[in-house]
């Protein structure tokens, strides 16, 4: 069965995928950590603009 583009079983898997520059690994990664980052960033920050920048920012570079 094929999987859905950015659905990923297991981290190794995405991390794997990532490896291989596919594109739809870095729709994974959004989906399975922004949410995660994005709380991180906020109670660092303290302000939504700011942890919103600091999660794009560190997507981009892990998806680069």
């Amino acid at each position: 069965m094929e999987r859905a583009p950015g659905v990923y079983e297991s981290e190794e898997d995405l991390v794997a995928a990532l490896r291989r520059h596919e594109r739809s690994a870095c729709a994974g990664l959004v989906k399975r950590y922004a949410p995660r980052l994005y709380r991180v960033a906020l109670q660092i920050t303290g302000q939504a603009q700011d942890a919103e920048d600091v999660v794009q920012e560190s997507l981009v570079k892990a998806c680069g």
